[in-house]
Order: structure tokens, then C-alpha cells, then sequence
């Protein structure tokens, strides 16, 4: 019986918890090559396995004749050639290239609310119209008046319009240091890291943008971010495996 206390138990589940990152990695590697638990380290995984139904292939005969070790022998090794899905990826057509532009100074602003009033209606009226060089230059007057993370937001969404996403970038952190539950800022980021190709911080940015405000328009690029932060998840576990096979 288990004569634990209440708090035993709950550290005892907390601990178990802190452990799920590297039982989905192996789980991950199972579902990858069952044959695994035939490695005398699994045995006992492989017997929880085979209580549950599952059927773990038999091992591999690795006795050969030597004829064909020496017919092995005689032949030289070459490196196998690279997957192709490994070494051409697949074309974005929405990828942007950073830009070698000199990034938009960021102002700490001042206490003129007026001022900053009258050029960011200006900054909104030029953006309606898609003049967006327009907008980022009286968005950023706006700013030198009085800086908020709403008015850097909106000028790295103007920055990233112009395909400017290291600038729009820059903007968002500057927005999210003053409010780092900026949930304009992050989307925006977030869509600007998605167009840059970095799949993982992506997701990561996207997934705190809907936590704090859900934005239906969001859900088809979170899907495709989340979909490449797994592949590449399960690249990295591959990888790590072949290399410490090699290692042994």
C-alpha cells in the first residue's frame, strides 16, 4: 500500500512530470524503429511493451559468412548519398531575405501625447492608403513624441509590409520590452519569423500571441509553424541518435 502523504505524492508526480521531455523522445525513437527494445538497456520497457500487445520484431541475425565478409570487405565504402528531403527543402514561396537596410532608430520618446496623436492619425490615414514609407515615417515622429508599444507594433507591421522583417523584428522586441503581453507585437514577430524560415521561434510566438488573444486569422500559419517545428524536433532526434551510433 502506498502510505505516502498527500504532498509525498504530489512531489512524487511532480518529479515524474519533469521527466515527459525525454519519455516522448524515446517514445519517438520506438515509434521510429520498434527494434530498439531489443537492446538489452530496454529490456524491461520491452517487456511493459509486450504486456500491452505490442509485437517487438525479433533481432536481426548479424552472424555472416566469410565469403560475404570478405566479398564486404572488397567493396569500398562510399558515404550514401543525403535524403532528399534533407538537402533540398521544400521552396516557401512567401520566404523573405534580410534585408541589408540600416535598422529604424529606436526613440525613447517624451511626454508630448498631443503631438503623438496628430502623427500616428496621419501614420493610420497613410497605411490605409498602403503608402507604407509614409506610415513609418509618421509613425516613428509619433514615437520620438511618446513611445508605446502599440505605435512600435504598428510600425514594425509597416516595416514587414515593405519586406523589411529585421527592422520589423527590432520594433517588436522594443514593443514587447515595454509590454511583454503585446499581443500584436507577438503576432506580428511571429509572422515575421514565419517568413524568415525560423519554424521553431515561430511557433513559439505565434503560440503566446493566441494564448493572450486568439485570432482566427492566426490559426492556418500557427498549423503550418507547428507542423515544421516538428519535423524539425524529429530531425534533431534522429540525427543525435545516428551520431552517437556512429560514436560507438
Amino acid at each position: 500500500h502506498d502510505r505516502s502523504s498527500p504532498s509525498q505524492r504530489i512531489m512524487l508526480s511532480d518529479n515524474a512530470l519533469s521527466l515527459l521531455p525525454s519519455v516522448e523522445e524515446f517514445m519517438l525513437l520506438v515509434e521510429a524503429d520498434v527494434s530498439i527494445l531489443n537492446d538489452p538497456k530496454a529490456a524491461k520497457v520491452k517487456t511493459i511493451f509486450e504486456k500491452l500487445g505490442v509485437k517487438v520484431p525479433a533481432p536481426k541475425e548479424q552472424s555472416k559468412s566469410k565469403k560475404a565478409t570478405k566479398a564486404e570487405e572488397a567493396v569500398p565504402e562510399t558515404e550514401p548519398e543525403p535524403a532528399a528531403e534533407e538537402t533540398n527543402e521544400e521552396e516557401d514561396p512567401e520566404h523573405m531575405e534580410p534585408e541589408s537596410d540600416a535598422l529604424p532608430t529606436i526613440p525613447e520618446g517624451g511626454d508630448d501625447w498631443e503631438g503623438a496623436g496628430t502623427f500616428k492619425e496621419a501614420a493610420n490615414e497613410a497605411k490605409g492608403n498602403a503608402d507604407f514609407n509614409a506610415a513609418v515615417e509618421s509613425f516613428s515622429k509619433a514615437l520620438e513624441c511618446q513611445a508605446s508599444a502599440l505605435t512600435f507594433a504598428n510600425r514594425a507591421d509597416c516595416l514587414l509590409r515593405l519586406k523589411r522583417p529585421k527592422a520589423a523584428i527590432a520594433d517588436c522586441d522594443a514593443a514587447l520590452k515595454i509590454n511583454p503581453d503585446s499581443a500584436k507585437a507577438l503576432k506580428i514577430k511571429g509572422k515575421t519569423l514565419r517568413y524568415l524560415g525560423l519554424w521553431e521561434e515561430a511557433h513559439v510566438t505565434i503560440s503566446q500571441a493566441m494564448a493572450i488573444d486568439f485570432d482566427p486569422d492566426m490559426q492556418e500559419m500557427l498549423k503550418l509553424v507547428e507542423g515544421k517545428a516538428k519535423a524539425i524536433k524529429e530531425k534533431k532526434t534522429k540525427d543525435r541518435v545516428k551520431e552517437q551510433e556512429e560514436l560507438k
